[in-house]
């Protein structure tokens, strides 16, 4: 099924499968578990690109697959957005909204 799409839908090469999806859940992990602001906001950066051109790529090929990659990029978008206020390793470049103190 995965390979078809990218076959025939996307017209991209069926050996980018594998690397991608490794890559997607060491992104992911990076991001969870914040070992470095550093390389969190670098795995940020690349999901962020990921998943911009997947949007373009199913727009472009015509293919309706596109709500859950621009759905997951806003997700993406209010991770990146509020990690500052949950993580004790802080990021330089992630918006730091006021706190509240009573």
């Amino acid at each position: 099924m995965v390979a078809g799409m990218y076959r025939e839908v996307l017209s991209y090469p069926t050996y980018i499968i594998w690397p991608l999806a490794i890559l997607k859940i060491v992104g992911a992990v990076v991001i969870l578990w914040r070992p470095s602001a550093m390389l969190a906001d670098w795995a940020y950066a690349a999901m962020f690109w990921h998943l911009v051109l997947a949007f373009g790529a199913h727009v472009g090929a015509g293919d309706p697959g596109w709500p859950p990659a621009l759905a997951t990029w806003v997700l993406l978008i209010a991770s990146w957005m509020t990690a500052n206020r949950v993580r004790a390793v802080k990021s330089a470049y992630a918006p730091t909204f006021p706190t509240e103190t009573n």
